[in-house]
């Protein structure tokens, strides 16, 4: 679920009584299901992080971070700072959506700060524009991406294609990379829970 003031405000109640019933189904089907949020900057982020009025993923102390459009990297980078200095491991949300991002040696200083990259599926694959599939191509060139996700929001206009991704990334990337990039990655969140 998505966690953003004004657009996205479904009660903890609610997320987790639809997570059970979505968790039973893929259960069903042999997939394991963990609840995580994309979280939207904002200025209480952290009291919320500390109160746990918000998600982190999988319930570790990685924080899957959305920022605006418009957002200037200093604003980002200090968010960053803040949710480090408080212990929490951000994740950046589709960072090929930001302005501020577009210079790769701001994405490289992100990442040397302690944050970690996640683009969208869809971008990867061309879904998105030419414009933005040609600079995940040159994050991933650079090694700059942690992680790929699909950011599905329906069946119809923003399907999930990780399986689609994943074969095209391994075919342009090599093998080893879409292992870690799809699987080594995403299992270290999981790992890290062990250890809470």
């Amino acid at each position: 679920p998505h966690c953003r003031r004004g657009m996205f405000e479904a009660s903890p109640e609610h997320i987790v009584k639809n997570f059970k019933l979505i968790r039973q189904a893929a259960s069903e089907k042999g997939i394991r299901m963990y609840l995580g949020c994309e979280f939207y900057r904002s200025e209480d982020m952290i009291e919320k992080l500390k109160a746990k009025k918000s998600r982190r993923m999988a319930g570790t102390d990685y924080v899957l971070v959305e920022f605006a459009t418009e957002d200037t990297f200093l604003s980002v980078r200090n968010l960053i700072s803040r949710l480090l200095a408080e212990g929490y491991r951000p994740i950046i949300a589709h960072i090929e959506r930001y302005m501020c991002c577009q210079d790769i040696e701001r994405v490289r200083e992100l990442r040397e700060l302690g944050a970690y990259v996640q683009v969208n599926a869809g971008t990867v694959l061309g879904k998105s524009g030419v414009g933005m599939k040609r600079y995940a191509k040159k994050l991933m060139k650079e090694d700059l991406v942690d992680y790929i996700a699909s950011d599905t929001h329906d069946r119809r206009t923003r399907k999930p294609n990780l399986g689609k991704c994943a074969a095209y990334v391994q075919k342009h990337y090599g093998r080893n990379y879409a292992h870690r990039i799809f699987i080594k990655n995403p299992m270290n969140i999981l790992n890290s829970r062990r250890k809470l």
